[in-house]
């Protein structure tokens, strides 16, 4: 759950797809032509109020099994959907896992300095950069 809520919480900015046949918008009379440059706005999509209640704030119980029906369809997709989604989606959950438990099992983490309950974003990165920057301490535990 912590995981699901940090990749959403934190994430690129937008992807980029083309489209490769004619496609209409359900619900619409909107086709879209083949040829036709999408851009996804992934960070939009996970901290749209209308989608997330509370979307600013870091809540991994969004994820939990009885909430998950909860999450509206499109809605969350830090690694895409579908075909095209990410090919290292799997291999980076894994890699998140490792890490996590080798950094819980060896070491302390303390607050060096007071962290802020709310952050900005620094508007020029691509991928959502924390402003001011969070610093955390890592003690080796013996």
């Amino acid at each position: 759950m912590v995981i699901q809520e940090s990749v959403r919480y934190v994430n690129v900015a937008a992807t980029f797809r083309r489209c490769t046949k004619p496609w209409k918008i359900p619900d619409t009379d909107i086709i879209i032509p083949v040829g036709t440059d999408i851009v996804i706005p992934i960070m939009s999509l996970h901290r749209d109020p209308e989608y997330w209640e509370d979307p600013d704030r870091f809540d991994p119980e969004r994820f939990a099994p009885e909430n998950k029906a909860n999450i509206r369809k499109g809605a969350y997709q830090p690694f895409g959907q579908g075909p095209r989604q990410c090919l290292g989606y799997n291999y980076v959950r894994y890699v998140i896992k490792l890490t996590m438990a080798y950094v819980l099992r060896n070491f302390n983490i303390e607050n060096s300095e007071n962290l802020p309950k709310q952050f900005g974003y620094n508007p020029e990165t691509f991928v959502p950069t924390p402003r001011p920057a969070l610093k955390i301490k890592f003690v080796r535990r013996s």
